[in-house]
Formats: structure tokens, sequence, C-alpha cells
């Protein structure tokens, strides 16, 4: 499966209607598990826990995902965005229930 590995709001191109019509940057894109784009989603799109959960039910009528899988690759997504900011000295918005809050916190500060 081709994955876009970058999913985010910034690379969701959205008509009047709120329909998605395009992604961009697909410089990511590459043959991986559909868990690695639900994770970028997790991470990057939904702000928390039970907004995602709403998405993956979703999702989950018409496709299976590997629970174990996609908990796994959204810590990696997460320990990107930790090693991201530490590297690059940024503060990046945080927009999701983080399971390494107290770490953000320390680098954000």
């Amino acid at each position: 499966m081709i994955c876009w590995y970058d999913i985010n709001s910034n690379n969701i191109l959205v008509n009047d209607k709120s329909e998605i019509t395009g992604f961009l940057d697909p410089g990511g894109a590459r043959f991986a598990p559909k868990e690695w784009d639900l994770a970028f989603v997790k991470m990057d799109l939904c702000r928390n826990e039970k907004e995602f959960k709403f998405f993956l039910d979703k999702y989950m009528q018409n496709n299976n995902v590997d629970i174990n899988l996609l908990n796994l690759l959204s810590v990696i997504v997460e320990i990107d965005d930790i090693a991201f900011q530490l590297e690059t000295r940024t503060k990046l918005p945080i927009a999701f229930d983080s399971n390494f809050k107290s770490i953000l916190k320390i680098i954000q500060n």
C-alpha cells in the first residue's frame, strides 16, 4: 500500500464544502502499512483520543487495522516530533493528548 506518510492539516486540500479534494507534499510517500498514515492522523490531525476514536471507528467499518502496530507507529511519530523540536530548538503546536506530556513540557520550556 502507498502511504502519504505526512498527513497533516497543511497537506490536505479541501473545497468550500469541506470535502477532501487532494493531498500535498508527496515527497514522503512510500510503500508502508496503512497504520503509518493512521499514526500521522492520530498525532497531527486529531486533537484528543476521543476524536481519534471516532475517526478510527469510521475507518474500521471498511478496513482492518492492526492496533498494536498503530500504537507503536504513533509513539515513533511522536518521538520524531520530539527529536525535531530538540534539533531545531523550535516549539511545535501540540494538538493531541500526548503520551509524553511531561517530556514535551520540559522541551517547550
